[in-house]
């Protein structure tokens, strides 16, 4: 996880996962992460490459999406942009990105894009 500033334009929150395996410590990690960024009260670009990611738990699923609703407000004050990286066969993981949107509705409409190769 980085929070990357850039010389012009928005800073970006950017999460990549680099394991198959979705552990509980990892949500507490994201989730963290994500309360920092936006304790610093702007706006940032969101990132979530999960190209190497693997299905989380269902309980996982929803301990984010209750995260998502309880800051919401803020969420969508300071979100500029949400952009999810997804490998080109990972459709079920799409299934569960969609239903986490469709249940969060973010302000900023996300992009989620298939990708063949993870960097």
């Amino acid at each position: 996880m980085h929070y990357e500033r850039v010389r012009r334009g928005t800073p970006r929150l950017r999460m990549e996962v680099k394991d198959r395996e979705v552990t509980d410590e990892a949500i507490s990690l994201l989730l963290d992460f994500s309360l920092q960024a936006l304790q610093r009260d702007e706006h940032f670009l969101v990132l979530w490459d999960l190209r190497q990611c693997g299905i989380p738990k269902t309980s996982q699923i929803w301990r984010c999406i209750r995260w998502g609703t309880t800051y919401k407000a803020a969420l969508d004050e300071r979100m500029a942009s949400l952009i999810v990286l997804l490998g080109a066969g990972d459709l079920a993981l799409r299934g569960v990105v969609q239903f986490v949107m469709k249940l969060t509705m973010p302000a900023v409409r996300p992009a989620i894009v298939r990708h063949c190769v993870a960097v």
